[in-house]
């Protein structure tokens, strides 16, 4: 993977906010905003089939969103730098990818974003900087399409905060290339600090599978829970903040018998509950689990909600702002022109912590403006997150020291007239990025694809 090196003169500030994910846009050019506790419909550019991203500031005016590969910004405008690359995508179809891609703030930059997609086989990143085109935000022409991994991985793409409460864990996982009788359960992750990306590391657990690789990985609320769906099992993971290790929490294996493979899954806010659904034409079924029940998880599996309209099936779900869980009806032959009651609302289960068909699930109740769902919801993450008082890893300094397996990398002379040198555990087949920001965070100087064997001149800047 191609490192990057970012040198600050200063340490930013970090503020958590409460509405980056007050606007979703997703579907066929819908945008629903969540503020003031009312849903607001809108017509934003763009058709997203499964894979969209979209991300507010901390008082939930939207800063930009994507289709999985072009980028708006907050004016309903394309960046100049967009498109980005995105695996399966056709302009004006969409990304088949169901979670193909996810927005992640720089903790090292207020005003920059990680775009992180799925692309042929791997992932690759561009950065958004939120400077550019006079605060409209562009994608950075340096840092646009750089590759993070080249591997085959399924559509599953997610992330969850550091328990310090500022860095990043981002998962995927791999996949066989063809149905052979190789099998992985392998999970790769990354870690996301000031310094740049970390990883990929490798977790090996759970069910080794050589089969299906659709349908939605989620994290719990509070970040403790994964919950991956494969095949026709749903596996829930234990997951910890400071170390991003896994461990085995429950399994349910053949959650309705052949052919059910769970797409949409999403848990309850508080964690105590977890829904799953599938998109099977005239026979998506919704089950409910109960997670804090003495039983065994498989047993208290409760149907509530077959959607028997022929032709018709079930999306992916999402936990919103409002603690609700929205999900659409979607018509499964795609690409289509259907317009109809069941495609231009969203459904939603307004009590997702309760027991049972109490937990008050409504159809076709969302309106969604004269615009139509498809398959997918955006890749929201829990961007309010905060550190994880009590743990090791409260702190920045433990986070950091415990969890970056980084190399250090000394510069010098400081001050310099001339020329930057390097020395450190580094390779000398390693290329890196360079940037170098003054006092206010303004890029000043940007340098790509070079080895940290050889000196760097800078004789131009004051």
């Amino acid at each position: 993977m191609k490192k990057i090196l970012l040198l600050f003169l200063f340490f930013p500030c970090f503020v958590f906010s409460q509405s980056h994910n007050a606007n979703w846009f997703f579907g066929d050019s819908v945008m629903l905003n969540f503020n003031d506790g009312v849903i607001t419909p809108s017509k934003a550019p763009g058709y997203a089939y499964e894979a969209s991203i979209s991300y507010s500031d901390e008082d939930g005016n939207l800063l930009f969103y994507s289709d999985g590969s072009i980028i708006w910004n907050k004016d309903l405008e394309e960046m100049n730098n967009s498109p980005i690359e995105q695996r399966s995508y056709v302009e004006g179809s969409g990304s088949s990818m169901c979670q193909g891609s996810v927005v992640i703030p720089d903790p090292g930059n207020s005003s920059e974003y990680y775009i992180i997609n799925h692309v042929g086989e791997g992932l690759k990143y561009s950065i958004i900087d939120m400077t550019l085109d006079e605060g409209l935000g562009d994608v950075e022409e340096v840092m646009k399409d750089i590759w993070i991994i080249e591997e085959y991985i399924t559509e599953k793409l997610q992330a969850v905060k550091h328990a310090n409460g500022r860095d990043w864990w981002v998962l995927f996982h791999k996949r066989i290339p063809s149905f052979g009788e190789d099998s992985t359960n392998t999970f790769y992750k990354l870690l996301i600090t000031p310094e740049g990306i970390s990883g990929p590391f490798e977790q090996n657990i759970g069910i080794k599978r050589n089969d299906f690789y659709l349908g939605q990985m989620v994290f719990s609320r509070d970040g403790s829970l994964l919950a991956y769906t494969e095949g026709n099992d749903l596996e829930i993971f234990n997951f910890h903040r400071c170390t991003g290790e896994l461990s085995e929490y429950k399994n349910i294996i053949s959650v309705n018998g052949p052919g059910y493979y769970p797409y949409g899954c999403a848990f309850s806010p508080n964690g105590s509950k977890i829904y799953i659904s599938n998109g099977v034409s005239g026979n998506s079924k919704i089950f409910q689990y109960c997670l804090d029940c003495p039983d065994e998880l498989s047993e208290t599996k409760q149907l509530i909600y077959n959607c028997n309209i022929e032709d018709y099936g079930l999306g992916q779900m999402l936990l919103g702002p409002d603690d609700h869980i929205y999900f659409p009806i979607i018509y499964m032959t795609l690409p289509n022109s259907i317009f109809t009651e069941e495609y231009m609302n969203l459904c939603v289960i307004n009590s997702p912590n309760t027991e049972g068909i109490a937990c008050n699930l409504d159809t076709s109740t969302i309106w969604l403006g004269g615009q139509r769902s498809i398959a997918g919801l955006p890749n929201m993450l829990n961007y309010n997150l905060g550190a994880l008082a009590g743990s090791d890893c409260d702190t920045l300094e433990v986070a950091i020291n415990n969890t970056i397996n980084k190399s250090i990398i000394t510069i010098y002379p400081n001050p310099t007239k001339g020329y930057l040198f390097f020395k450190g555990n580094f390779s000398s087949n390693q290329l890196y990025n360079i940037i170098i920001t003054d006092a206010q965070g303004k890029k000043v100087f940007i340098k790509k694809d070079i080895s940290l064997t050889q000196k760097l001149n800078i004789s131009n800047l004051p």
